[in-house]
């Protein structure tokens, strides 16, 4: 009996010895990690990227954070205004990577803070997943820098456009309209180029300054160049459309139109204009519950009407590049930058919009696979509602591409 008891008590104090031990274990502290992202808090779309980020990210922590080798990391979001130009972008990467510490900066959706904020970000090895329209980022020496999503890969839609119109018996001629920035000049470059290997003809190119809020002079002149249809380019959502749509109709404009940032605001024409001025036009669909029906996707989609009080679809697309860097972390089990390279080679990542996959640029002499192939949902205003026509798969996004830029000796596609 005294032996069965010495066993006892002995067993107990030898578990007891490892109760600090279990309780060191239990009490390992979760680290923080930074990520950065910069957005125009003047924008729709900025504010809304802000919220999107700033939802994920706590939803994120409240599930357990993000694992990398065993270690528990809750996101800490890093986001400041960069007043969307370049010296903006400049100075708001400066404090991410300086004053912060941040080795990714996300979700940057507009061509010239993109291009400041590169200035910072590519000498000190920080990973940049943005956006953006010029094709200056997928050149060979940015080696750090990755596009999701792409306004490249996306000319599949403005192909599908253009089939459209031409199956309504539009003229195929165009004139295309763009804020007179980095952004709207490298969207009009790309742009006339499809057009030109679509066979339409660009009868003209305007562009306006981002602070403009009578847009009737160029809508004066788009009616007396009476193309086919109007491109509004890179215009962002909006008032900008808004505006310029309004214009169009006031003038007596008859033809297509093709808002490539459409967004929600076919919703504000309709009730502060009217249906007639946005009846027939085409444009990006970019809500998700729509068209997924992942439940992941849609919990996510209510969580954000519930925190906000409002749904808001602007920015859906723009916060791909957290899915990206995510996805490229827990593939890579590592936060190190270069195996995170490593890891988005080729990488696949179903994100809020769509599912993405990265792609070289052989057109930029770029092996690297640096920008985002997207699935894509083409949309019309018809009786009065902006109605999914078809959602072009990944594939044939990448074909459709190719084929409206004439680079398919390039890529190596079949004509």
């Amino acid at each position: 009996m005294k032996r069965v008891r010495l066993s006892v008590v002995t067993g107990l104090a030898f578990m007891f010895l490892f109760v600090p031990v279990l309780a060191g274990f239990a009490a390992e502290p979760v680290k923080v990690l930074k990520i950065g992202s910069t957005v125009s808090m003047k924008t729709k779309e900025g504010m809304q990227t802000k919220k999107w980020l700033e939802l994920i990210s706590e939803r994120q922590n409240n599930a357990g954070g993000l694992t990398v080798k065993g270690q528990r990391y809750n996101v800490q979001m890093i986001i400041y205004d960069d007043d969307l130009s370049v010296d903006g972008g400049r100075a708001a990467a400066e404090r991410l990577v300086y004053q912060d510490k941040v080795k990714y900066i996300i979700c940057q959706f507009n061509s010239p803070p993109i291009i400041g904020a590169l200035t910072v970000t590519q000498p000190n090895k920080v990973i940049q997943i943005s956006d953006g329209m010029t094709e200056k980022t997928m050149e060979p020496q940015y080696g750090y820098y990755y596009r999701a999503p792409s306004m490249f890969w996306n000319n599949a839609q403005r192909a599908y456009f253009v089939e459209h119109y031409r199956k309504q018996g539009l003229p195929m001629t165009t004139v295309l309209i763009n804020p007179d920035d980095v952004t709207g000049r490298g969207g009009a470059e790309k742009y006339t180029n499809t057009y030109k290997n679509l066979g339409v003809k660009v009868l003209d190119t305007l562009y306006y300054k981002r602070d403009t809020t009578d847009y009737t002079p160029f809508a004066t002149k788009i009616k007396s160049l009476n193309p086919g249809f109007v491109d509004t380019g890179t215009t962002n959502a909006g008032a900008p459309t808004l505006l310029l749509a309004k214009a169009l109709y006031e003038v007596g404009f008859k033809g297509g139109k093709i808002f490539n940032n459409m967004m929600e605001t076919w919703k504000e024409i309709i009730e502060k204009v009217g249906p007639e001025a946005i009846e027939g036009a085409v444009g990006g669909f970019k809500d998700p519950r729509q068209y997924r029906k992942e439940k992941w996707v849609l919990d996510l989609c209510d969580a954000y009407e519930k925190k906000y009080g409002v749904w808001e679809t602007d920015a859906v697309n723009w916060v791909a590049g957290w899915f990206v860097l995510t996805t490229a972390i827990k593939k890579a089990d590592s936060l190190e930058v270069e195996d995170l390279t490593k890891a988005l080679h080729g990488l696949e990542v179903n994100a809020l919009d769509a599912r993405h996959r990265f792609a070289a640029r052989p057109d930029k002499n770029n092996p690297r696979t640096c920008d985002a192939i997207t699935e894509t949902m083409p949309g019309v205003v018809k009786n009065g509602k902006f109605q999914i026509v078809k959602v072009l798969s990944i594939d044939e996004s990448y074909a459709l591409t190719i084929k409206s830029y004439g680079l398919e000796e390039v890529y190596k596609l079949k004509k």
